[in-house]
């Protein structure tokens, strides 16, 4: 990416809306896809995001909407991106174990993902597409990384406009860091959290006045959010010693690889017994991504870290409603408005993102559409729903 990125976007202009636009199909013109890094639904309705909390009573608003497991940053932005699960799509972590280096190394989710990204699929429909900052960026004609612009909220948004303005997408996401990086240090009850959010709100609501709304569905989402895990679940690490196979520590769980003659069964009870312990997920659990191996999955407090890790006191990867419950909001002129009980999920994000362009839904895509929220249904190509 050129340091002159103004110029680069001004040589590669989008598709105007003027071009054709005015009697196409689609139930919205232009999708902006916000994601908050990091806050789970529990700390939204905190009143800290008072313009995103207005855009959620003026739109649909869903009450019970769950990130994937691991909750991990990777592995939720290729859900929403793909609409599928990691079992599906093999993104599952943020970082791995290589065993011939023996080290652990950061996993790619461009690289890895088996699954087409919605930028992949709008790209193919005939729509332009941008992103700022983000993890699963795969496709997009147009993007500004992390790397490059850093967590400051009021950068991000600045390049988001310039990108409407110079490049005119029809599909732009739009990715803010600053509350998730500021709770692994701090936690979400911090006044530091509390200052961020109020500041990203207002970064939003700055990007949302100056979008024409009546021709813009916002989709408002999270990965993740965070739960306290400051104690060291020192009861694993006797367990652990005694085990001929191999371990991973991710904080939030721990992978555990049977050695070829191993018999766990015993250990595994006693696993189960720990305090620290929420759940074991098995390697033949038809929901599990790791198949070879169990993930020891720890109760909220508690953490587990390997030997010179940085130890976050608040951290993400378990299924703690903290964790798990997320923000979803959809905004745009045939959205209906209201407030939905039913179960969602971030994967079914992507299915409904491509009915509003009226794309087919991917026979890939494991999440639904989010019917209930549309008002109406277009015009001329069928539709197919999950």
């Amino acid at each position: 990416m050129p340091n002159d990125w103004k110029s680069f976007i001004q040589q590669h202009p989008g598709i105007p809306y003027e071009k054709g636009r005015e009697s196409s199909p689609f139930l919205s013109r232009r999708i902006i896809h916000v994601i908050i890094d990091g806050i789970s639904k529990q700390l939204f309705d905190r009143n800290r995001f008072p313009a995103l909390q207005q855009l959620a009573r003026d739109g649909a608003s869903f009450q019970n909407c769950r990130t994937i497991w691991p909750s991990l940053t990777g592995p939720a932005h290729t859900a929403m991106n793909s609409g599928t699960f990691p079992v599906a799509n093999g993104v599952k972590l943020n970082s791995s174990f290589n065993r011939a280096t023996g080290r652990f190394e950061g996993v790619n989710p461009l690289k890895v993902s088996r699954a087409d990204s919605v930028a992949e699929i709008f790209g193919r429909n005939g729509f332009s597409t941008a992103g700022i900052c983000g993890q699963m960026n795969r496709g997009l004609q147009y993007f500004i990384s992390e790397a490059y612009l850093g967590h400051d909220a009021r950068e991000i948004t600045g390049a988001a406009l310039n990108t409407l303005r110079d490049y005119a997408p029809d599909y732009l996401q739009v990715v803010y860091f600053t509350i998730d990086t500021l709770e692994h240090r701090y936690g979400p009850e911090s006044s530091a959290v509390e200052e961020a959010c109020s500041w990203v709100d207002s970064e939003i609501s700055r990007l949302i006045d100056a979008v024409e709304s009546a021709d813009t569905t916002f989709v408002i989402s999270a990965d993740h959010g965070q739960t306290n895990c400051q104690t060291h679940a020192l009861e694993l690490d006797r367990l652990i010693s005694e085990l001929d196979a191999q371990v991973e520590s991710h904080g939030r769980f721990v992978l555990i690889r049977d050695s070829a003659q191993g018999d766990y069964s015993r250990l595994y009870a006693e696993l189960e017994g720990l305090d620290c312990v929420d759940r074991i997920i098995a390697s033949s659990d038809q929901s599990s991504c790791f198949k070879d191996a169990h993930a020891v999955v720890l109760r909220e407090g508690y953490s587990h870290y390997r030997e010179n890790d940085v130890h976050y006191e608040w951290n993400h990867g378990g299924v703690s409603e903290s964790e798990m419950k997320v923000p979803l909001i959809i905004h745009g002129p045939d959205i209906e408005p209201g407030s939905y009980a039913g179960e969602a999920s971030i994967v079914d994000i992507a299915p409904t993102m491509c009915t509003l362009f009226n794309v087919d839904v991917p026979d890939f895509m494991q999440g639904r559409v989010l019917e209930e929220a549309l008002r109406s249904r277009p015009n001329g190509r069928e539709r197919r729903f999950k």
